[in-house]
């Protein structure tokens, strides 16, 4: 599921469609949203499409200034299970109207 589709099943509470895949394309969350970290873990859930052969667990998450706006960025670690192999995804979000 990409980020449109995901913003029209959940009616969340983004203002883009931007990845988060980039610093310069961060997922903008709409000002007024209080639970913004809670969020943010529920989008990327959705996003990494994961099932039971991985793990995933937040490897890191800091928040960073960027071009005047207040950035979340997310590091998130993912096993495969079969594989036993490890890779990292991040995602940017902007939480510059709630934070």
């Amino acid at each position: 599921m990409n980020i449109n589709e995901l913003k029209e099943k959940f009616n969340l509470p983004i203002e883009t469609t931007e990845t988060g895949k980039s610093i310069d394309s961060p997922i903008k969350i709409k000002k007024g949203t209080k639970k913004y970290v809670e969020l943010e873990y529920f989008i990327i859930s959705y996003l990494l499409e994961m099932d039971d052969n991985f793990d995933y667990v937040r490897e890191g998450q800091r928040l960073l200034s960027y071009k005047k706006k207040n950035i979340d960025f997310i590091k998130i670690k993912i096993t495969d299970k079969k594989k036993s192999s490890v890779k990292y995804e991040e995602f940017y979000f902007d939480i510059t109207k709630v934070y």
